[in-house]
């Protein structure tokens, strides 16, 4: 005795995704845009928007052609004030399910922020006469790399969201861009701020 079995059709694929099926291009659109109608701010970023699993039960029982709301989880940071959310943009129904601020939780950080931190601490009066001192006076040799802080209790940095930037000297194009750290030189940056909150500078080390 033989089963036959029919196949999806793409049509059938398109419109009824399997439920661990990834984002696509649509659908991140779609999400981060009811998310933007929910919280309407100018500053909104997102950190994450994924495909969010329905229960195991229903995963398994899933059959080709099926439907089921398509959901997206999401992570979103206002810049406007600091605040990271978590939410479920319904696909299907095209609403939000639930957004709720997480206080206390810094999301990922971000593509711009890694260039604006790049940027601040560029301008920092107190990085550049540490390089100075160091003998280095060509800033366009240096490349920085902004780094996740975590928290490690120090209280000046407390409901504050901070990247570390690590310098390295390059000194001509396609040269190793971590083969020359500047040791002892780290300036930690309060992104919201837009400036340096710290510069950790242990003094001159060979480079």
């Amino acid at each position: 005795m033989t089963t036959e079995t029919t196949a999806p059709t793409a049509e059938a694929t398109r419109t009824n995704p399997h439920p661990l099926d990834p984002m696509t291009a649509d659908e991140l659109q779609q999400a981060a845009a009811l998310c933007r109608t929910h919280h309407p701010s100018d500053r909104l970023r997102f950190a994450l928007i994924s495909t969010q699993e329905p229960e195991k039960s229903a995963v398994t029982a899933f059959q080709p052609g099926q439907s089921l709301d398509r959901r997206a989880f999401v992570v979103a940071l206002d810049r406007a004030d600091g605040k990271v959310y978590e939410g479920i943009a319904n696909l299907t129904t095209n609403a939000v399910d639930s957004w709720q601020h997480k206080p206390g939780v810094q999301s990922i950080p971000l593509l711009e922020e890694f260039a604006e931190a790049d940027a601040v601490i560029r301008a920092d009066p107190g990085w550049r006469a540490a390089l100075e001192r160091r003998g280095i006076t060509d800033f366009e040799k240096i490349a920085i790399d902004p780094w996740p802080a975590g928290n490690f209790g120090a209280p000046e940095e407390q409901g504050k969201r901070i990247l570390r930037g690590v310098s390295y000297v390059t000194e001509e194009k396609g040269s190793h861009g971590y083969a020359r750290p500047i040791e002892g030189l780290v300036a930690v940056v309060d992104l919201n701020a837009g400036e340096v909150l710290t510069l950790v500078d242990e003094g001159d080390s060979p480079i």
